[in-house]
C-alpha cells in the first residue's frame, strides 16, 4: 500500500521564483528573498523543506569549472569577517528524494552552529558577491546538528498537560489541513530539537507533505496551525511523499538475503510473504489459533489486509467491506498466499545465477572484451591441465561452491511455497479506540488471517538472517497478547529490516491512506538510532520489550501497518483492536496467542 500525496520527482520552485533569483541584486531585494524562518537553518532564497539529500554530481555545470579556487577564498573570508564558525563549506545539490539535479538545486552549503557569528549578514554578503559573479545559486546555512535531521524523542504518558492539550486541538488541526486544498501525508507529535535529550527538545506537531514548497503552507496553513498549537506545541513542516507499507520500490533488499531456511516447512515469525497473483512482498507476522465454541479451527498466519492485495481480493472488499470466512473466495480457498513471495524468490534466484556465472568464468575462462582492451583469460581448469597442480585445491573449491549454488537454486524453484489461503480479513475499515480516557473514531483496521495448509508456524523468537542483534533470547516463546503500554519499548522482526527496536509514543499519529478514503489514526513507534520499519515490513507483529526481568512469554502489542519516509517512524494497530475485530468478523475466539492475565 502506498499513498501518493503529490508529484514526487519534480523540483518544487515555480518559474516566477526562478526569474526572481536572477533579478535580485540590491540589498533590499536580497533581504526580501532571504529565508530566516528557522533559527537553525537560514539562506537565500526560500529554501526547500527538510529532509534533503546532498548530491555532488554535475557541480561544474552549475558552479563553474574553477569555483573552489576562484570563489571559495572570498566566501570563507566573508564567513570569517562575520565570525561564522564553519565545519563545511561546499558547492553541492540539495534535493528531495526522487528529484533531479538542476539549476534550482545548486546550493552553496555551509555547516555551522546556531549562535556562531551573524548568519544574516554573512548570507547577504555572500549572495551579493555571487550575484556579482553571475552565479545564481542558492545559499544554505544549517546547524550541523540539524543536517541529518533534528533529534526526536517520544511524548511520555506522564506528560498529561501536552497529551490533554493535543486531544483538545486535534480535530481543529484536522479541519485546517482538510480545508487547505493541499495534500498531506502524516501528522505526528514528538519532542523535536537540536538537543540530545528529551528535556532539551520542545513538543512539536510535525506535518509532512509533498507540496511543502507551495507558498500556501508558509503563508496560511502553518501560521493557522501554529496559532492553534501555541503555547504548548511548536509546529514543524517536513517534505514527505508517501506513507509506505508494502514493498513496491526496493524489491531487492530482502530477496538478496533469503536463505535456505526460508524454504522449510516451518514458517518463522517475520518471514517474507506475498499473494500468488499480486506483485507485493511483505511480512508474515505470527501464528494465531482459532476456536469456534469447542471446535479447534487450526492455526492461521497473521499479516495485514493490504499485504494480500490482489485484484480479486480488492473486488471482494469493494466498498471497504470486511472479508469474512463465509465469502465464496474464502470458501473455495482460491486466494493463495506464498512464502517467500514471488518477488523475493526471483531476486534470490537472479543473485545466485549471477554468482554461478562468475564461478563459470573463473573455472572455464572467458573471451576478453576488446572494447575494454581485455585479453582472453586462462581458466583454472586449463591451468591445471597445463600442469599447475597447485591450482587443484582452488579449482575443486570453486566447482564445489558453484554446484552448491546451482543445487540451491534448483531446490528453491521446485519448493512448494504455497502456505495456504486467505480465511478472513478486515478490509480497509475504521473503528474507534480508547486511549487517555478519550475515544478516537478513526483507527484503521488492517489485518488478514491465512489458513495454513501443509506448513506450520510457531511463535518463537529466531536469530536474524542479517547479523542484526535480536533483543530477545533466541528460542523464547511469544504467545500472549495485551494492550500496548504507551511509552514502552517494543521490537519487531520484519521481512526487510529484520529486528529493530523502538519506543511507543503516547500521542497517536494521523496518516493519509487512500485505501481508507482519507486519514486514519494509529500508534507511532520511534526507531532507536535507525528506522523502525521500511517498505516490506508491514504485517510484522510488534512485541513488548520487557524492562528488567525477561518473562517466559513475550507479549504481542501491535501489528505493523506502515512506515514514514522521515523521522524513523513506524505505525502500528493496537493488538487488542486487532483481536477484537478478528472475533467480530470470524465469530471465533483467539486462543493462541493467549490474552495476558487469562488461563488456558
Amino acid at each position: 500500500m502506498t499513498t501518493p500525496v503529490g508529484s514526487p520527482g519534480s523540483n518544487q520552485m515555480s518559474l516566477p521564483s526562478k526569474k526572481r533569483r536572477f533579478l535580485s541584486r540590491s540589498d533590499e531585494e536580497v533581504v526580501e528573498e532571504m529565508d530566516m524562518e528557522l533559527e537553525y537553518r537560514q539562506g537565500w532564497p526560500t529554501l526547500p523543506t527538510l529532509p534533503l539529500l546532498t548530491e555532488y554530481g554535475n557541480t561544474e555545470e552549475y558552479f563553474g569549472e574553477h569555483f573552489r579556487t576562484a570563489h571559495m577564498p572570498t566566501i570563507e573570508s566573508i564567513l570569517e569577517s562575520q565570525r561564522v564558525e564553519h565545519f563545511l563549506v561546499t558547492p553541492c545539490h540539495r534535493v528531495h528524494t526522487g528529484c533531479e539535479l538542476d539549476e534550482l538545486t545548486a546550493t552553496l552549503l555551509v555547516l555551522s552552529s546556531v549562535g556562531s557569528g551573524t548568519w544574516f549578514h554573512a548570507i547577504k554578503e555572500i549572495r551579493k558577491y555571487l550575484a556579482g559573479q553571475a552565479l545564481d545559486i542558492a545559499i544554505e546555512f544549517i546547524d550541523r546538528r540539524a543536517y541529518g535531521g533534528l533529534s526526536s524523542f517520544t511524548i511520555l504518558p506522564s506528560e498529561t498537560k501536552i497529551i490533554n492539550f493535543w486531544l483538545n486541538i486535534r480535530e481543529r488541526i484536522r479541519t485546517v489541513l482538510n480545508s487547505s486544498g493541499q495534500p498531506w501525508s502524516t501528522v505526528d507529535v514528538f519532542h523535536r530539537g537540536l538537543g540530545g535529550t528529551r528535556e532539551e527538545c520542545f513538543p512539536t506537531v510535525i506535518i509532512s507533505t509533498s507540496t511543502s514548497s507551495d507558498t500556501a503552507w508558509r503563508r496560511a496553513i502553518i501560521p493557522a496551525i501554529r496559532q492553534i498549537s501555541l503555547p504548548h506545541l511548536h509546529v514543524e513542516l517536513l517534505y514527505g511523499c508517501f506513507v509506505v507499507c508494502v514493498n513496491e520500490r526496493d524489491g531487492d533488499k530482502a530477496g538478496r538475503v533469503l536463505t535456505i531456511k526460508s524454504f522449510q516447512n516451518v514458517l518463522s515469525m517475520g518471514t517474507s510473504c506475498g499473494p500468488q497473483d499480486g506483485g507485493g512482498s511483505s511480512t508474515l507476522g505470527g501464528a494465531v489459533t482459532l476456536h469456534r465454541g469447542e471446535q479447534n479451527l487450526g492455526t492461521f498466519a497473521l499479516t495485514n489486509s493490504h499485504v494480500i492485495h490482489s485484484q480479486r481480493y480488492d473486488d471482494a472488499i469493494l466498498g471497504n467491506q470486511a472479508f469474512s470466512p463465509e465469502h465464496p473466495l474464502a470458501q473455495d480457498r482460491s486466494l493463495v498466499v506464498r512464502a517467500p513471495s514471488d518477488g523475493d524468490l526471483n531476486v534470490r534466484l537472479a543473485v545466485n545465477a549471477g554468482l554461478v556465472e562468475n564461478y563459470t568464468r573463473v573455472i572455464d575462462g572467458f573471451e576478453g572484451d576488446p572494447v575494454k582492451n581485455e585479453p582472453p583469460k586462462f581458466s583454472l581448469r586449463l591451468k591445471v591441465e597445463m600442469g599447475q597442480t597447485s591450482k587443484i585445491p582452488l579449482l575443486e573449491k570453486q566447482e564445489k561452491e558453484k554446484k552448491s549454488l546451482e543445487q540451491e537454486n534448483s531446490m528453491m524453484e521446485i519448493f512448494d511455497r504455497d502456505i495456504g489461503t486467505v480465511y478472513a480479513a478486515s478490509g480497509y475499515r475504521k473503528t474507534s479506540y480508547q486511549a487517555h480516557g478519550t475515544t478516537s473514531q478513526h483507527y484503521g483496521l488492517d489485518w488478514a488471517l491465512i489458513r495454513l495448509g501443509g506448513r506450520q508456524m510457531y511463535n518463537l523468537i529466531e536469530a536474524s538472517a542479517q547479523d542484526i542483534k535480536c533483543p530477545f533470547p533466541i528460542g523464547r516463546s511469544a504467545n500472549v497478547w495485551g494492550k500496548p503500554e504507551l511509552g514502552g519499548m517494543v521490537a519487531k522482526r520484519g521481512r526487510t529490516t529484520d529486528w529493530t527496536v523502538g519506543e511507543l509514543n503516547a500521542i497517536e499519529s494521523i496518516i493519509v491512506a487512500s485505501e481508507y478514503g482519507g486519514e486514519i489514526s494509529c500508534i507511532p513507534i520511534l526507531g532507536k538510532k535507525e528506522p523502525f520499519a521500511d517498505p516490506g515490513d508491514s504485517g510484522a507483529v510488534v512485541l513488548e520489550v520487557p524492562v528488567g526481568h525477561m518473562p517466559h512469554e513475550l507479549k504481542w502489542v501491535g501489528l505493523l501497518l506502515a512506515a514514514a519516509e522521515v523521522n524513523n517512524i513506524g505505525y502500528m494497530i493496537p493488538m487488542d483492536l486487532v483481536v477484537a475485530d478478528i472475533r467480530n468478523i470470524t465469530g471465533c475466539d483467539v486462543v493462541e496467542p493467549e490474552e495476558v492475565g487469562t488461563t488456558s
